[in-house]
């Protein structure tokens, strides 16, 4: 995909053409309502100009009839307004949520090894500020950037027969708004981008700091971090401010232009009423009055755009930190049945682990062997797709992780994972990986809700994902420490069960308990960052 950096444009409009189909209708409707405002403006105008015109220069007297239909102009451009402003807030309510829940899917889907790539600090930001700014570009700049281009042309259209010199006038100074709007966006998406990081950096500083204040004060380090801490301060103070700075800059420039426009329209308008301009149609107190009233109308949607310019700025920004994790799928899941693997040149580029050659077939048992901290772990996240890596498995895959995940729902929700069971198959497994008495405590059974604590040990967690491993078999099944929170007799029992039932299954399982070493037939031993391929000798 093309960088946002250097070209935002085309990579927002592919986001929002590949994620914004369910929000075309929505915004079809928010600017129909906003071109019934704008007509219902013009309306209200024509009827008042209309009213001055005839109270001053033909001295009739204003009828019902005329204050029935300017009121009822009035009320349909109020009543659209509010429409438009309602649906306005609704959809960008339904963009977080959207964008928010893909990427809790994508922290579900791969469970603790995307959180891990980033810190707190970061995350937070992400859901506070980043998801927020593309609800607010889809919500209001979207809407806004197709209503500027359309009240233009509509207020040429009017005014051309009236006085094309008018329409000339505007045809010449509003393509200055546009203009200037595009060269102050070119480098706020960038402002944008490194206030982002450095919000996100001082955070990170503050809370790492904190963590370590013992340390801090052993060591007698305070003034010096505190020094650290108020020079990344003023590194964000200095971005805020540049980024505040360009706002302002944009609003200020575009109401220099604004105004000047109109007011070149004014005198000409002015003059011509007086008999000291005759360029085009002749004027009078009608038409001249509506020109002057309608006029600032399409600078004031141009005005609205370049207002809200800022929001493409942090959209773009936002759309570069999010863009790799929603787009970063499980390409492995491509094909049902496991073909093998013959890799040379594998790498893992964060952090850093190379195999020169990584062979994997069908029915192979893989000890997946390294101190701790050697990688393993990351290994079997780059092997699910969860991890940047130069190769991608090409089968499905069951992946039981050191911290297994349960959702809130029930217990039988978190064990047939959207695939119909029978109650008998969950209670078998459950009786497998010795969970029956565990089932018998709860007061709903399979129908028990965890919420957000489930009522369960870190090794019943662990029991019960292996009792998930049990009823969604896969061809290829990656196994990182499934007894690390287990006593040895369990340990024990559960590794028999997973090699009586994975007998048939490419396996790659990483454990520092032992195990039984007949059973596998290949061992991949990492060591400093390298993985090297061995025969399991019985």
């Amino acid at each position: 995909m093309t960088n946002t950096s250097n070209n935002p444009t085309p990579v927002l409009r592919d986001w929002l053409k590949q994620h914004g189909r369910a929000w075309r209708p929505v915004l079809l409707w928010i600017n129909l309502l906003q071109l019934l405002q704008f007509g219902a403006s013009l309306t209200m105008y024509w009827l008042l100009a209309d009213i001055v015109h005839r109270l001053i220069v033909t001295d009739a007297t204003v009828t019902m009839h005329d204050l029935i239909l300017l009121l009822l102009a009035l009320l349909t451009h109020l009543a659209s307004q509010a429409s438009s402003q309602h649906l306005s807030v609704k959809l960008q309510l339904s963009v977080q949520q959207h964008i928010s829940h893909q990427l809790q899917q994508q922290f579900y889907q791969r469970q603790y090894a995307m959180i891990r790539q980033q810190d707190t600090r970061y995350w937070q930001n992400l859901f506070i500020q980043q998801i927020p700014a593309l609800g607010r570009y889809v919500a209001h700049y979207e809407p806004q950037m197709r209503f500027a281009v359309v009240t233009p042309l509509i207020i040429l259209l009017i005014a051309w027969p009236i006085n094309w010199v008018v329409s000339m006038v505007l045809l010449l100074c509003m393509p200055v708004v546009p203009l200037f709007m595009i060269l102050v966006g070119k480098g706020a998406a960038s402002l944008h981008r490194q206030h982002f990081v450095a919000l996100t950096r001082l955070g990170s500083l503050f809370a790492d700091r904190l963590r370590a204040w013992d340390m801090l004060q052993v060591f007698n380090a305070f003034p010096r971090q505190s020094e650290h801490l108020q020079r990344a301060s003023q590194l964000l103070n200095q971005r805020t401010l540049a980024v505040v700075r360009i706002a302002f800059l944009s609003n200020t420039v575009l109401d220099f232009f604004s105004t000047l426009s109109v007011a070149l329209v004014a005198v000409f308008v002015g003059f011509s009423l007086l008999g000291e301009i005759h360029f085009g149609p002749p004027l009078t107190l009608h038409s001249g009055l509506f020109l002057l009233l309608a006029v600032p109308l399409v600078f004031a949607e141009l005005k609205q755009l370049g207002r809200l310019y800022h929001f493409k700025a942090e959209a773009t920004a936002a759309l570069a930190a999010l863009q790799s994790q929603l787009e970063m799928l499980n390409t492995h899941n491509s094909s049902s049945e496991f073909c093998g693997l013959q890799w040379h040149e594998y790498r893992i580029p964060q952090p850093a682990l190379y195999a020169q050659q990584l062979t994997l077939q069908p029915g192979d048992k893989v000890w997946l062997r390294g101190a701790s901290g050697a990688g393993k772990s990351v290994l079997l996240e780059a092997l699910m797709g969860w991890r940047p890596a130069s190769h991608q498995l090409n089968s499905e895959c069951a992946y039981l992780t050191q911290s297994p995940l349960l959702s809130g729902q029930t217990l039988r929700d978190n064990l047939c994972l959207g695939e119909d069971m029978s109650d008998t198959q969950l209670l078998h497994a459950l009786r497998q990986v010795e969970l029956d008495d565990w089932l018998c405590q709860l007061t709903n059974g399979l129908d028990s809700q965890f919420g957000d604590h489930p009522p369960l040990s870190g090794g019943q967690l662990q029991r019960l994902a292996l009792a998930r491993i049990l009823l969604h078999p896969r061809p290829l099944v990656l196994l990182d420490e499934p007894t690390a929170h287990l006593t040895e007799n369990l340990h024990v029992s559960l590794c028999a069960l997973l090699e009586y039932h994975l007998r048939d299954k490419t396996v790659i399982w990483a454990s520092h308990k032992p195990l039984n070493q007949a059973w596998f037939n290949r061992c991949w031993d990492i060591q400093h960052g390298e993985i090297e391929e061995q025969i399991c000798q019985p």
